[in-house]
């Protein structure tokens, strides 16, 4: 406070004290800055207050520049103080911003830091995003996008900006995938998948595993979404899902026609299948043999028949059963004895045996020289008696024979009946 004391003629100090300076500088963009003067004096009656050619009965100055400025303060009755009040330099909008962008995919790494910051007023301090303020001038673990970074001295100047923080990360790669739908509601399809780009070598991940190839073909996928996470050679990795498709098996129209086996064919049953439909063509699935859709599946016996019928893409669209029968045929029951045979080495009628159906179950045929003695069994096997009895020729003449099986009806048969040996 200064102070100027005069004694007038009544005997009462008249003198002027200035009290208080209250300074708001230039700030940041705003070039100029006020200047608020209080003081009192003994003497009643205004102060006038004078600074750079302005006066005033306030004490109040804005347009105030930064530097050394002149003030006078007088009294009514002619006291004047002279002073001189420095204004300092706020904060300037002049600062240095080194910045780096984020690198990571995983981590927010971005940095930003401030150097160059000039004021007269201390301490600066900063904030970011409206956190607190501190005397830290550098910020890390900033993601990339826009942040509001503020500036604050001493004096209370404050500069608001906003810094953006820019991406260094790798550009996504290429990623083609070329994809064979699963058929037959079977887990069958399958899913090619290539990346190329800037962050290679990539690794390509799927449920749980790591394939360290930039190209994969997957395998053994049930119908619908997958999903498929691709890595580069940074932390930076990109997904995508892929859709597996599903065939769907269309219903057809079938025509069956079969023929029976008969005793004397047994094996001469057919079956003949001929299927038409919009997934076409058609094969048919039997046992270990494929055959195409109208083919006569051949040299079939009595029995029951399972066929599945596939599509073009080797689904089972339907499997069909078809039952081959040996009706009643008098000829299932023959057997039929030769009446002579000559086994006398010329290669012709050498041996004799029954001739009967193949569908005769349990034969047993035994032949007898005219004294009972058994000569020969015969059980279906076998080119039968040629003969020979204990390694010896047997003589000519009548030899019976008795015959007992199961006809194909079920029936036990017994037969008898007589031959020559012819030498």
């Amino acid at each position: 406070a200064l102070d100027a004391a005069s004694v007038v003629e009544d005997g009462r100090t008249a003198g002027i004290l200035l009290d208080s300076v209250t300074i708001e500088p230039p700030c940041g963009k705003r070039s100029s800055g006020t200047l608020q003067l209080h003081a009192f004096s003994a003497t009643p009656g205004p102060l006038t207050f004078t600074m750079d050619g302005r006066s005033n009965t306030t004490g109040y100055f804005d347009a105030v520049s930064a530097g050394a400025h002149a003030v006078r303060i007088s009294n009514a009755i002619g006291c004047v103080v002279d002073t001189s009040i420095v204004v300092g330099s706020g904060l300037s909008t002049q600062f240095v911003v080194t910045k780096k962008d984020v690198g990571s995919c995983t981590l927010p790494d971005g940095e930003l830091s401030l150097s160059g910051v000039t004021t007269s007023y201390f301490p600066v301090t900063y904030s970011i995003n409206g956190g607190p303020y501190g005397l830290q001038s550098h910020f890390f673990a900033l993601g990339e996008g826009q942040h509001e970074l503020s500036i604050r001295d001493g004096a209370g100047c404050q500069i608001d900006t906003i810094i953006s923080i820019g991406s260094a990360q790798p550009a996504p790669p290429k990623i083609e995938v070329s994809v064979a739908a699963a058929s037959c509601n079977k887990p069958n399809g399958k899913v090619n998948i290539v990346v190329s780009g800037s962050d290679g070598p990539y690794t390509i991940n799927y449920d749980g595993r790591s394939y360290a190839q930039n190209e994969n073909t997957f395998a053994d996928l049930q119908e619908g979404s997958h999903e498929f996470s691709i890595s580069g050679a940074t932390d930076c990795s990109w997904d995508t899902t892929v859709i597996v498709p599903g065939l769907a098996v269309s219903a057809v129209q079938r025509r069956i026609k079969t023929t029976n086996p008969t005793c004397a064919f047994p094996e001469g049953g057919e079956l003949i299948i001929d299927v038409e439909g919009s997934q076409g063509p058609y094969q048919l699935d039997y046992g270990s043999r494929v055959f195409a859709s109208g083919s006569a599946i051949t040299g079939l016996t009595a029995g029951t028949y399972a066929v599945n019928i596939i599509n073009k893409d080797r689904c089972i669209v339907e499997s069909v059963q078809a039952v081959l029968t040996i009706g009643e045929d008098p000829s299932c029951e023959e057997l039929i004895m030769p009446n002579a045979f000559t086994p006398n080495g010329d290669g012709i009628n050498e041996t004799i045996r029954p001739v009967h159906s193949p569908l005769i179950r349990e034969m047993r045929c035994d032949i007898f020289n005219r004294y009972g003695q058994r000569m020969y069994s015969y059980n279906g096997r076998g080119s039968g008696w040629d003969g020979n009895f204990g390694g010896k020729p047997q003589p000519a003449g009548n030899y019976i024979w008795s015959a007992r099986y199961v006809s194909n009806r079920g029936e036990v048969i017994t037969r008898k009946g007589s031959f020559m040996l012819i030498r």
